[in-house]
């Protein structure tokens, strides 16, 4: 599933790509994945791409009517954003993942720009979701707040102020299930994922199944240090452009892969040498997702 580096590598393409362009034509081609009215945002004029948690929110001026509509994305696990109909340059295995020739047996909406450039919404497994909204209450406002758009209440993202030591502190004193659940909880810190969770925790040397009261009783400095791990990972993974597991699925607006799968120290390496120590990677599994950790560097 795209996580806040992927989606944030998604969204900085998408506002190099398509920003004051004008909207020609919506062609949905799957209802299960497109909620409200394609009529709401033709013609309309894209004026930003932001980012929400793993939420992309596209901002629509629309000549025909008063306040200005929102494209929310959400990818969950096989969903892939690609503009235009490009050529692949890197083919390695057959991939029900491929962008060659779109739009493929997998596109799920079709948006069409001025330019000639269009955009593509692929998910193989139809768990991700394109939905338009419009007349928000209170968009009159000059701050809108992207939660009020999305309709949820996340909490703040890593790169915030709001984020700080002492939030984390205060978060997993409160917390007495694994540690890793809490990096996950989109309501506790908004955008981190299992991959990122996972590389984090090795990264402050924290076992995934640490509680999250006995590690700030306990081990108050591992705390710290995981606040720090949590930038330090995230960053690198923006910076290399996401994560393209195994499966082939995540690339950017481009259709590339990302690079950073080639620097993760834990996860998807169960059963292999831990880098920093030469023990096992074991994998477990915590609230239904696999979990990896090396017993001998994290406690």
């Amino acid at each position: 599933m795209p996580e806040l580096p992927e989606v944030e590598t998604i969204k900085r393409g998408l506002q190099e790509k398509i920003v004051g362009l004008e909207i020609t034509d919506v062609k949905v081609l799957s209802e299960k994945n497109f909620i409200g009215n394609p009529k709401d945002i033709i013609l309309g004029v894209i004026k930003s791409v932001d980012r929400r948690a793993k939420i992309l929110v596209i901002k629509v001026a629309s000549p025909q009517k008063p306040k200005d509509s929102f494209i929310l994305i959400h990818l969950k696990m096989t969903g892939q954003i690609v503009i235009s109909n490009i050529k692949n340059k890197n083919k390695q295995k057959k991939s029900p993942y491929n962008i060659d020739n779109l739009p493929n047996k997998y596109t799920r909406v079709v948006i069409s720009f001025d330019n000639g450039s269009k955009l593509y919404f692929n998910d193989l497994r139809k768990f991700g979701w394109m939905k338009i909204i419009s007349n928000i209450k209170n968009q009159k406002l000059k701050n809108l707040n992207i939660d009020q758009i999305i309709g949820e209440k996340y909490g703040p993202e890593p790169f915030d102020k709001k984020f700080s030591v002492g939030y984390l502190k205060d978060i997993l004193s409160k917390w007495g299930r694994p540690v890793k659940l809490l990096l996950m909880d989109q309501k506790k810190i908004a955008g981190i994922g299992n991959i990122y969770a996972n590389e984090a925790l090795f990264c402050a040397g924290i076992a995934p199944h640490h509680r999250g009261k006995e590690l700030t009783n306990d081990h108050p400095e591992k705390v710290e240090k995981l606040y720090h791990c949590i930038k330090k990972i995230l960053l690198q993974a923006i910076k290399l452009g996401g994560s393209t597991a195994s499966d082939d699925a995540y690339r950017n607006v481009k259709g590339e892969r990302g690079k950073m799968q080639e620097k993760l120290k834990v996860y998807g390496r169960a059963g292999k040498k831990c880098f920093q120590c030469g023990k096992t990677i074991k994998r477990m599994t915590l609230g239904g997702r696999g979990t990896f950790f090396c017993p001998a560097c994290q406690s």
